[in-house]
């Protein structure tokens, strides 16, 4: 079963939350809106959601700010800053604060949904990488757990076949986790 594509999209202009909305959960994205900073926040802090699609000019609290004040609690959060009023210190300043990237209305919907699918890619990898980094100190630990069996002041011949079976099934327990997640 693949996880929940969750996105946050936030835009003070109903007709572009609505349009955009419809086409995300077309292509199998869940969306959750907010037409506001103050509300977007709420939701962020309520609600691990991986992806945001913050619009920059709104009114109260602006698409940066929000940007800003996401990241002091949710600096993993991958989000995409769209501007209909584009320009380069916006930009820079964007992708400074820590924005994945910047996209400038109108766009076509499928800009949008390359680009959130390329975040889910790199979500799904930095979790495959997790899972590898615990399956590497599953093997340490093993080995240390059994390297008392081979630096025995003992020969290795010692070692009874009980103790030389388990050590097998261990392993291959551990290969075959390694494998099923590759």
């Amino acid at each position: 079963m693949t996880p929940e594509k969750k996105i946050l999209l936030v835009d003070d202009e109903a007709i572009i939350r609505e349009s955009l909305q419809q086409w995300l959960e077309a292509e199998g994205f869940t969306v959750v809106t907010a037409a506001n900073g103050t509300e977007a926040l709420q939701l962020c802090k309520f609600d691990p959601i991986p992806v945001g699609v913050f619009d920059i000019r709104m009114p109260g609290i602006d698409g940066i700010t929000l940007l800003k004040q996401v990241k002091q609690f949710r600096p993993d959060m991958a989000v995409i800053m769209m501007t209909a009023f584009a320009s380069v210190e916006d930009a820079v300043t964007c992708i400074n604060v820590g924005a994945f990237d910047y996209i400038i209305k109108p766009f076509p919907p499928e800009k949008l949904t390359n680009l959130i699918e390329h975040i889910f890619g790199i979500i799904a990898l930095k979790k495959k990488c997790q899972n590898l980094e615990t399956q590497s100190n599953s093997i340490k630990k093993w080995l240390d757990d059994y390297k008392h069996l081979l630096l025995a002041d003992d020969a290795a011949s010692d070692i009874d076949s009980k103790d030389w079976g388990r050590l097998r099934k261990d392993l291959n327990d551990i290969i075959q986790e390694m494998s099923e997640e590759l």
